[in-house]
């Protein structure tokens, strides 16, 4: 699921969700703005990121 939580955005609130599998191979971008998190519906899974930058702790 990702989520607009850009405040001014006309889509402010907003959501969308697939379903990420080995067999359809999709994958989701998320951009800059936007908020995600994800169900496991299986008893394994592996959950990559690639990102555009890294944040200082």
């Amino acid at each position: 699921m990702v989520v607009d939580i850009r405040r001014h955005s006309l889509t402010f609130g907003r959501w969308c969700g697939t379903h990420l599998t080995a067999e359809n191979r999709k994958l989701l971008w998320i951009p800059p703005g936007f908020a995600h998190g994800f169900l496991v519906l299986s008893d394994h899974a592996e959950f990559l990121y690639k990102t555009t930058d890294c944040a200082a702790a």
